[in-house]
């Protein structure tokens, strides 16, 4: 019966060491052990000669590098950020420029689809010419009129997908017109998109968002 401590090792501690390695090693002579890991060092030169000549094959661009990226770079940023706004006008009108496609589109890209219900989506395609085509679709989570929406998101660059959030968008009746709270949190893949980026764009969409209903009183 294997022991407790070879179960240890060869399951936790190092996943290449297994338990047949730890009792091989038990009954070997002292030569035995210089021959063991001779061979076990032979075995990890050669997988490190095999990620050189992987990153030479990116370098001379025998892979593309976004290829590359994608193989070798997974990452996961988690970041929530939270920006709130008064408005002069009352939370119906501000949610009108949420829920209404032809309101939405003086502040936000127009959408190729919008569906405002639970369930429905809201999409958008666009870029510069010649460059990357960005999509953007959310899809309705809840909708409370005048008062709350909550949806989920995602961004796409290319055949990429670069970030999906959860946000939520809260109208409150205040003195001097309606305080809107916007809450994302959002899950950033791959380093194509930064947190710090995302927040600063929204918070210009929102300030677009209150010029915009200046404009209209």
């Amino acid at each position: 019966m294997e022991s407790r401590r070879a179960r240890h090792v060869g399951r936790v501690n190092n996943p290449h060491f297994t338990t047949q390695d730890f009792t091989k090693l038990l009954s070997m002579t002292k030569k035995s052990h210089e021959n063991y890991f001779l061979e076990r060092r032979t075995s990890i030169a050669h997988s490190l000669d095999r990620l050189g000549d992987f990153s030479q094959m990116i370098t001379r661009k025998k892979i593309p590098y976004k290829e590359a990226k994608i193989m070798n770079e997974r990452s996961v940023v988690h970041d929530t950020f939270v920006h709130e706004r008064t408005y002069n006008t009352t939370p119906s009108r501000v949610f009108s420029a949420w829920s209404d496609p032809e309101v939405k589109a003086t502040w936000f890209p127009k959408a190729d689809t919008f569906d405002f219900t639970v369930g429905g989506r809201e999409i958008h395609r666009g870029g510069s010419p010649g460059g990357e085509i960005y999509t953007y679709e959310a899809l309705f989570q809840e909708i409370a009129a005048d008062e709350r929406i909550v949806y989920t998101y995602s961004m796409d660059q290319g055949d990429a997908r670069i970030s999906v959030s959860v946000v939520s968008v809260q109208f409150k009746a205040v003195e001097n017109g309606t305080h809107l709270i916007y809450t994302e949190h959002g899950a950033f893949l791959d380093g194509y998109d930064t947190p710090a980026v995302r927040e600063r764009g929204t918070k210009a969409m929102l300030d677009i968002l209150g010029e915009a209903r200046r404009q209209e009183v």
